[in-house]
Formats: structure tokens, C-alpha cells, sequence
């Protein structure tokens, strides 16, 4: 089952603003959005925070390599006219 409602965390406690149709006990999987919008030093710093995560793990060369060498197989039948 999929609800979506609005809450309030506060001391430590996820409040639903609106009844859920659920029994007490039952165990649910929560995700978090907050409605706060990052800063731009805070986006600045998440971006510096993954730059260079890809060094040397790509051979860029062999991957262009790759590319043109699967473009020039044909794999489709030429039509009769």
C-alpha cells in the first residue's frame, strides 16, 4: 500500500498531520523531503564534494575507441527494392 501525506518531525518523532489508515504496531517505510532548498554554497560544495570521483576509473580513449568500433557494424538487413 502507497500513502503520501505531510509531517512534522519534532523530538525525534515523525507526525503525520493527517490519519493513516493503517493498524498500530505495523512496521512502514519512511522517505524524507523537506521542503528547504539548498544554498548555493551548499550545492557548490556538494558538487566539489564528487569531482574526481571518476578519475581513472574510465580508459576515455578506449571508450571512444569502443563507440566508433560499434557504429561501423551493421546489424540491420539492407531492404530489396
Amino acid at each position: 500500500m502507497l500513502l503520501k501525506t505531510k509531517a512534522t518531525y519534532s523530538e525525534g518523532v515523525i507526525k503525520p498531520s493527517t490519519p493513516l489508515d493503517i493498524c498500530d504496531g505495523t512496521e512502514v517505510m519512511v522517505t524524507v523531503e523537506t521542503d528547504r532548498q539548498l544554498t548555493i554554497e551548499e550545492r557548490r560544495a556538494a558538487i566539489g564534494a564528487t569531482a574526481g570521483a571518476w578519475k581513472d576509473t574510465v580508459d576515455c580513449d578506449k571508450l571512444l575507441e569502443d563507440i566508433y568500433a560499434s557504429r561501423a557494424v551493421v546489424s540491420t538487413r539492407v531492404p530489396k527494392l
